[in-house]
């Protein structure tokens, strides 16, 4: 399991969609993310996401998955961003198959502290059954904590 959160200043837009809206066809080959952020660009605040799907709907000559999407515009918010932070949640084995070590590279982790991070990874994993690696990006670079996986969904739950 992995998860993102990502802060939203107030002003930006966010977009969430299938790939039915990239892999639409139209004259030359797919609909694609190009024009897609293109015309994310060019909605105006009043426009919602149910006319953004009409006009992509409008050009495809050919449809051949769902297509949805989903527009948030945060009205209002904090002035200070707040940290990105990357979590996933990995088993013993799926340590061993170097997915913590692809996942803390991604995050851009330094390579000493990824290091440690994955020897505590591997021994929560060994005693609790999963470890949880959590990143945070910010602007003075990116941290990772590890916690034991069944911890972090109890204080999720609570």
């Amino acid at each position: 399991m992995r998860e993102t959160t990502v802060p939203l200043p107030a002003g930006s837009v966010a977009c969430l969609f299938t790939d039915g809206l990239l892999e639409a066809r139209v004259d030359d080959g797919l609909f694609g993310r190009d024009r897609l952020t293109a015309m994310v660009d060019e909605l105006s605040p009043d426009e919602q996401a149910d006319a953004l799907l009409e006009f992509v709907i409008g050009k495809a000559d050919e449809a051949s998955d769902d297509m949805a999407v989903f527009i948030l515009r945060p009205v209002s918010g904090a002035e200070v961003l707040a940290p990105r932070v990357e979590t996933v949640e990995l088993e013993a084995d799926e340590l061993d198959l170097g997915l913590g070590e692809r996942f803390l590279k991604a995050c851009e982790v330094p390579a000493e502290e990824a290091a440690i991070a994955l020897e505590h990874a591997r021994a929560t994993a060994a005693s609790a059954g999963g470890a949880l690696i959590e990143v945070t990006i910010d602007d003075r670079g990116a941290r990772a904590r590890v916690s034991a996986a069944d911890a972090a969904a109890a204080s999720a739950a609570a």
